[in-house]
């Protein structure tokens, strides 16, 4: 969940981890950008790594603030069917650096509004 590619697939593979499966995604650390947008595949993503092997997944971006915790956020409300104001504050005991921009989570709550709806 960066504004660049980071780590190319190549990183991994180079450092003996070829069994990692990378999702690189091009998202802004803005109040006005459209992160929502990156709800359908980051989710379904999400979902079936955590269905798969040993069911585990790393959410990033540049600082593990805002972006990566809206999408963690976003996923624990349709995994467990909780509000947004749960989904954050279950990111936050994780991570108490954890603190999406305000626009994020004005794009959380419409989510919750919505029923959980992937455009």
């Amino acid at each position: 969940m960066t504004g660049s590619a980071s780590y190319p697939a190549e990183f991994f593979t180079a450092a003996g981890h070829s069994n990692i499966i990378l999702l690189a995604l091009d998202a802004h650390d803005i109040d006005d950008y459209d992160i929502s947008a990156h709800f359908p595949v980051a989710l379904n993503f999400i979902h079936k790594s955590l269905q798969a092997g040993d069911g585990a997944i790393l959410v990033h971006c540049a600082a593990g603030v805002s972006r990566s915790a809206l999408i963690t956020a976003a996923y624990l409300m349709i995994a467990h069917q909780i509000s947004a104001v749960d989904a954050v504050l279950r990111v936050h005991q994780a991570r108490p650096c954890a603190c999406p921009n305000i626009g994020f989570l004005r794009q959380l709550l419409l989510f919750e509004r919505t029923g959980f709806k992937l455009t």
